[in-house]
């Protein structure tokens, strides 16, 4: 079986630490989310994809609620991981590339909890 990587903390680590006290975000890169926000006027979302002071005061309003409420949406994150695993062999790469596939899997988990 082979293996694809797709993250390696460490390498992480080092680059927000080079980026500084206002790190790229990255969902900048995703446009599946600003498109969705943008077409539905979710204004509160899209700050989201700020950088600077507006996206660091609008990440720290999360705080609370995000890491209070682990056990509430874990769980329906879970599931819909799971749902996306059992279909990602059949449709990737034949039917949809993996970047847009990665890219709506993210959305999927990311609504999942909104």
């Amino acid at each position: 079986d082979d293996t694809i990587v797709l993250c390696d903390p460490i390498i992480f680590d080092s680059i927000l630490r080079k980026e500084g006290k206002f790190p790229i975000g990255g969902t900048e890169g995703v446009s599946t989310f600003i498109d969705y926000y943008e077409e539905n006027n979710v204004t509160m979302a899209l700050n989201m994809f700020q950088s600077g002071p507006e996206w660091k005061e609008w990440r720290d309003s999360l705080n609370p609620d995000m890491f209070a409420a682990w056990t509430t949406y874990l769980p329906s994150i879970a599931q819909t991981c799971r749902k996306i695993s059992d279909v990602a062999g059949a449709e990737v790469p034949k039917h949809i590339p993996f970047v847009d596939f990665i890219s709506r899997a993210a959305f999927d988990m990311f609504e999942t909890v909104m």
